[in-house]
């Protein structure tokens, strides 16, 4: 049998175009099905291809990585340090791909501010992180979720904690530890770190829930906390689980996926611990909530008009209780490393002190308004020793151009702060030294200098974030670090120890240890001592 096919001609015609029989009838339709199919699957691809014809041609400069793996073994360890060596190469935009996921590097203020606060309908939203956000935090973390819904209802219920008329609230939780941490520096010189972790850790514990009744509840509580923020700053550095690349893997049964069984374990505890924890605060179990208002009994009470259940409750303030209580140890710890290293800063400081609260009483809250060389040492220690070098990555939530450059939906935004707090061109050739004047004016007031202030900014450093996803803890930071600098100044002097010849050991910014997400200074012994024989007296007075 023949089959006689007629078809449409080059000119808009009918024409016949032959007879065929019905094998190659069938060997003609199937090859026009073939054609179909990839023509089909071509028009497909079309997006997809453009979108990799943009990312390859458009994208900001950056280092050549491996095939597949891209960039993956160039995030090793220290990403700050890397990314800021990156930046004399390829300028403030740094472009890596690691296993097809698009990471850009913000190394300059400028561009973070033009893309992070000024496009933050964009760039405020968090990494899909499956470790971090889904195993270890079963999605509860409210610093590790997207900007939703769910997002902004747990921040303004956590922000009625954290204003700062509430700040003040929490003025006698702090002049108690800071008393007690120029006690323990006197008694216990050597171990002068370990007092700070351990006083910004009972004063979190203070502020979030009272602070526990017995020593088997305050140990307790610091080693359960200290267990989950050290697994999961190890889980957010990039190559430490590849779950977060090989995707895949998160559907490997638990009972033969140890790490899998780790996370789910870590997880399951933690918010059993939170929940407790809360519960205790808010009810009055621990002695302090009866006599202060803390953020358990303000979280309470905002709960059911913002429609919380007491899981996500707890976790919010588990959440505040790992952010806060680690990075503010960090920074006063390196305000003793600071204050070592420049004895003349803190001579200066101390006059100030005299000056205004002088030697025959005890400092107070209501000094620190007054001392303006003291607020500027704090602002300075934000800069010059940054606690957290990278924060907490943004990501992108739409594509987008900047300079010329495109920004694809997804890619992940690591802000370089670490960079920024170092960069000359904003803060001058001295910019790796501790200054406090360069937050004063020639009067001795606080004065941001006019090219560290934008419609965005008036920090003078960039210590609490950027956009929508900026510190919510500020005031609460801010206000703990002025106490304790306070106290620790009134009443001690710091000196570094010195070497056999006399000459002082000191250290700076660049000899640190890292948790993954916050910097210490390196283990360092110190001298303490009083600045005038009254001090004790006045400090037991106090107590």
């Amino acid at each position: 049998m023949r089959i006689h096919i007629i078809a449409f001609g080059h000119y808009g015609k009918w024409g016949d175009i032959g007879t065929f029989t019905h094998s190659e009838h069938n060997e003609f339709m199937e090859s026009l099905h073939v054609a179909l199919v990839l023509v089909a699957v071509g028009i497909a691809l079309l997006p997809y291809l453009r979108r990799r014809r943009l990312i390859g041609q458009h994208s900001p400069p950056g280092p050549r990585g491996l095939p597949v793996l891209g960039n993956l073994f160039q995030l090793q360890g220290d990403i700050w340090m890397q990314s800021t060596k990156w930046k004399q190469q390829y300028g403030d935009l740094v472009f890596l791909n690691v296993v097809g996921q698009p990471i850009l590097v913000l190394n300059s203020l400028r561009v973070a501010v033009d893309l992070l606060d000024r496009r933050s309908d964009i760039y405020s939203d968090r990494p899909k992180n499956i470790v971090t956000r889904d195993m270890l935090c079963g999605g509860r973390n409210m610093v590790l979720m997207d900007y939703h819904a769910r997002y902004k209802n747990l921040r303004r219920v956590m922000n009625a904690g954290l204003t700062k008329p509430a700040s003040l609230n929490y003025h006698a939780f702090r002049s108690r530890e800071a008393i007690s941490l120029v006690r323990a520096f006197l008694q216990h010189p050597n171990d002068w770190k370990m007092h700070v972790d351990n006083s910004l850790i009972h004063l979190t514990l203070s502020i979030l829930y009272g602070l526990p009744e017995t020593p088997e509840e305050r140990e307790y509580a610091m080693i359960k906390v200290k267990e989950f923020v050290d697994l999961l700053s190890y889980a957010g550095q990039p190559g430490n689980y590849l779950v977060q690349y090989f995707q895949w893997m998160k559907y490997i049964p638990r009972g033969i996926a140890r790490w899998k069984d780790e996370l789910m374990a870590c997880y399951e505890g933690t918010s059993t611990f939170f929940q407790l924890m809360y519960k205790n605060g808010w009810s009055g179990h621990f002695t302090d909530t009866t006599s202060y208002q803390n953020m358990s009994k303000t979280i309470h009470e905002e709960q059911d008009r913002h429609g919380l259940d007491d899981i996500d409750a707890s976790w919010l303030m588990g959440t505040l209780y790992f952010a806060a209580s680690e990075t503010t140890a960090a920074q006063l710890s390196w305000l003793i490393i600071a204050m070592k290293k420049y004895p003349d800063v803190q001579q200066k400081a101390q006059r100030e002190l005299d000056h205004v609260i002088g030697r025959n009483r005890i400092p107070d809250a209501s000094d620190i308004e007054n001392l303006p060389y003291l607020q500027a040492i704090v602002k300075e220690l934000f800069r010059w020793a940054t606690g957290a070098p990278i924060g907490v990555p943004h990501c992108a939530a739409q594509d987008d151009w900047y300079n010329g450059y495109f920004i694809p939906k997804g890619t992940v935004v690591i802000v370089n702060i670490w960079a920024m707090h170092i960069d000359k061109e904003v803060y001058g050739n001295d910019a790796e030294e501790f200054d406090p004047s360069r937050f004063l004016d020639k009067e001795g007031r606080i004065s941001i200098p006019s090219n560290l202030v934008n419609d965005t900014k008036s920090d003078g450093h960039s210590g609490f974030g950027f956009g929508k996803r900026a510190c919510p803890g500020r005031n609460v930071a801010e206000d703990s670090l002025h106490m304790f600098a306070l106290y620790i100044l009134w009443a001690l002097k710091i000196e570094p120890k010195r070497t056999e010849d006399g000459k002082p050991i000191v250290i700076s910014p660049s000899d640190y240890h890292s948790t993954g997400v916050v910097l210490h200074p390196a283990p360092y012994r110190c001298n303490f001592s009083l600045r005038f024989p009254d001090v004790e007296v006045m400090l037991d007075s106090a107590q």
